[in-house]
């Protein structure tokens, strides 16, 4: 994405300047990469993730893939580098960008002895924006495909927990946007309950982030809460948070115990106490003390 796209300025989240860089690298999967190859009307089988750097630019592009296939001799050859950018706001230099990627990775590929066609999409995942995809240069006409997510049937993402994410920013009446957020957040509720602390509670942050591309009016958090709690899930998720909290505390005044003990028993180490003694003073066991003696350096 461009250096210069900014988060809603609404973003409550501080820490997390480039959300949507981030959500997108996440949760985009094979399953993400045949919604987009359905929508431009292109199929080109199994295809194989490439990340790729280019030394002359500031940046790598998003999402780099290699498409195989075996020649008339049943020898694997590259056929074609499927390259894609997803972009949240005008980038009107995005044609001149495309370009200078597309020269890099063929002047990349030539040196290792490839001559792939090169097929780029830019996803553009904020509103419609009208930014040109093909420009005659004079002796050359270069394009590239041009996709907006919101033209993309919402119900394509909710088929795959790793795509679910995206169907907020998918087809739908603008009248019908809470209720596509019911479905999406029952959906991720069935699919993550099990697993809250681990991926539920980073979804709903991700989508809450993700939906302010759409622009509409309202608190999202408020409505999140709003569904989890008609599912009962509200109370479950807070009992879990302050759970996890109170666990967080604990770990720590253990630790800080336990760091006391080691002190306690450095010095004991340096005014040369037998082990035994220190044992019974500390609480510690043998062996950690004889790790601390490695520690200190003590024969």
């Amino acid at each position: 994405m461009a250096k210069e796209d900014k988060i809603p300025s609404n973003n409550p989240n501080k820490t997390d300047p480039h959300p949507f860089d981030r959500i997108i690298k996440h949760y985009f999967n094979v399953e993400g990469l045949k919604i987009i190859q359905e929508n431009i009307g292109e199929e080109l089988g199994n295809l194989i993730s490439k990340p790729m750097e280019f030394s002359t630019v500031t940046k790598e592009a998003d999402f780099v893939y290699e498409f195989w296939k075996k020649d008339s001799s049943d020898n694997e050859m590259l056929d074609t580098i499927f390259h894609l950018e997803a972009q949240t706001a005008t980038d009107t230099d995005m044609l001149e960008r495309m370009l200078l990627y597309a020269g890099l990775m063929a002047d990349y590929y030539k040196k290792n002895g490839h001559k792939p066609k090169i097929k780029q999409v830019v996803l553009y995942l904020g509103a419609e924006n009208n930014v040109p995809s093909e420009k005659d240069f004079g002796y050359f006409t270069y394009s590239y495909k041009l996709l907006y997510i919101k033209n993309i049937p919402y119900k394509e993402f909710l088929k795959d927990p790793n795509t679910l994410v995206f169907a907020i920013l998918g087809k739908y009446e603008v009248a019908n946007f809470l209720k596509v957020l019911e479905e999406i957040v029952g959906i991720a509720v069935d699919f993550h309950k099990k697993d809250f602390q681990i991926y539920l509670k980073d979804f709903l942050n991700d989508l809450e982030k993700i939906a302010e591309l759409r622009k509409l009016q309202g608190n999202i958090k408020v409505e999140i809460n709003r569904i989890l709690t008609q599912k009962n899930m509200k109370t479950y998720i807070d009992e879990l948070e302050e759970a996890a909290e109170l666990k967080g505390e604990l770990k720590g005044k253990l630790e800080g115990k336990l760091e006391g003990k080691l002190d306690n028993a450095r010095a004991m180490l340096a005014d040369k106490l037998p082990i035994t003694q220190i044992v019974k003073y500390t609480g510690l066991s043998t062996a950690q003390i004889e790790t601390l003696k490695q520690e200190l350096k003590i024969s």
